[in-house]
């Protein structure tokens, strides 16, 4: 008799064999596997760059803050501004009204005028405008000034009941205050107070009062 030998099972691949038969997959893999890791480095250093903009940000803010320009004009409270001021040289006969011509008096019309000498007229006026939200009885308006001849500062006070609205100003050096002639202040500085507590309400100056 003769043996007959059945076919054995097939014998499967080594790893090193399978290996050598697919050598791109291996390689593929290799790279997509280099590739995310290269991506995981270049991308993890992001956050730590982002907090470090951050901070030099807010040092470069603090700084500004600390090297920052003080306000030298007082704000103006929720009541009380100065709209605006016209500083000027004013003649005497700039103030005549037809109704001088009957009783001599002056006429004021609506303004309000007050001068460091109420006897003279010619002077350097300052055309303030204010603005109210209500009447300001027993306020002080008061008035700082440098002449060109004189390092001094002078200052007057003029007491006043404001009006609310925007009542218009004309507050005079004149007299013996004033040299004479269209000469101007070399610097001067304007501020409505509470006459009780000497409080700035509203403030402002020429650009030379806070000049060195």
């Amino acid at each position: 008799m003769s043996r007959s030998t059945a076919p054995g099972p097939t014998p499967a691949r080594s790893t090193s064999a399978s290996r050598a038969a697919d050598p791109s997959g291996s390689r593929s893999l290799s790279r997509r596997a280099g590739a995310s890791g290269s991506a995981a480095r270049t991308q993890a250093p992001r956050p730590v760059a982002l907090r470090r903009r951050a901070l030099s940000l807010w040092g470069a803010f603090v700084l500004l803050l600390a090297l920052g320009p003080v306000p030298a004009v007082a704000a103006p409270t929720e009541s009380v501004s100065i709209v605006r001021i016209w500083p000027g040289y004013r003649t005497a006969e700039s103030f005549k009204t037809v109704g001088e011509l009957f009783d001599g008096g002056e006429r004021e019309g609506g303004r309000i005028v007050r001068r460091t000498q109420p006897a003279a007229r010619e002077g350097f006026y300052f055309l303030t405008r204010l603005k109210l939200a209500q009447p300001l009885p027993g306020s002080e308006v008061r008035l700082e000034w440098v002449l060109p001849a004189s390092a001094n500062v002078v200052m007057h006070r003029f007491a006043l009941d404001l009006p609310s609205g925007e009542p218009v100003l004309h507050l005079g050096i004149t007299g013996a205050d004033w040299p004479g002639g269209v000469s101007r202040p070399v610097a001067w500085r304007l501020s409505v107070r509470d006459a009780d507590t000497g409080r700035i309400l509203a403030q402002s100056q020429s650009s030379l009062w806070t000049a060195p």
